[in-house]
């Protein structure tokens, strides 16, 4: 993973490192266990959770965990540049509340809402870390058939959120059409949004 683009590259690391070193003691920690250890050092993403989660990034606190997730295509774009976790968190500190409850029962009620859901989060984080081109490449994501819109909260991507009947070369076709469009992100590629959770190989 890139660093410093909020693809949760240190919080893979911290969970990595501490998965195996209880491991290789013969008392593998568990998730919880490692979260309460992680926000320690600095705000955490939930992907070494299993399923998936959401919760507070400083204080590890588990608002709600998904288990049955529809699992959509995404397109991710990187808007440049790097940025520093820690400062990022400190900095929305007294920023605007937001209704956060509705999003998180809409997640669970399908990938349109899903998608509507992270897309109104990606909007309210504009006021913390601004995407110059949010708004753009959502009208003509959407014009191209996608959902919505994920944002990075505390980094520099974006995903783009397609339906899952959407066959693969569709989406890449259409990917390749918004590179195109927005020449100033870099396309980093197609992921398939996936259960979180530590593996040992």
């Amino acid at each position: 993973l890139p660093r410093g683009k909020g693809m949760a590259s240190s919080s893979a690391d911290i969970a990595a490192v501490l998965a195996a070193a209880s491991h290789a003691l013969g008392q593998l920690l568990a998730p919880e266990a490692i979260l309460r250890l992680a926000v320690q050092v600095e705000p955490t993403d939930a992907v070494f959770m299993p399923g998936i989660v959401c919760l507070n990034q400083v204080t590890g606190r588990v608002q709600r965990t998904y288990h049955s997730l529809s699992y959509p295509q995404l397109t991710i774009f990187d808007t440049g540049g790097t940025v520093d976790t820690a400062a990022c968190h400190a900095e929305a500190v007294g920023q605007e509340e937001h209704p956060w409850v509705p999003l998180l029962a809409a997640l669970a009620q399908g990938e349109r809402r899903l998608a509507e859901a992270a897309t109104q989060s990606a909007r309210w984080n504009q006021a913390v870390l601004p995407k110059d081109a949010l708004e753009a490449l959502l009208q003509e994501a959407r014009a191209c058939g996608a959902l919505g819109l994920v944002a990075a909260h505390s980094g520099t991507v974006v995903g783009v959120i397609w339906p899952s009947q959407l066959a693969h070369d569709a989406i890449a076709c259409r990917s390749a059409q918004l590179a195109q469009q927005f020449p100033e992100l870099e396309c980093l590629g197609i992921s398939l949004m996936r259960d979180g959770g530590i593996e040992i190989l």
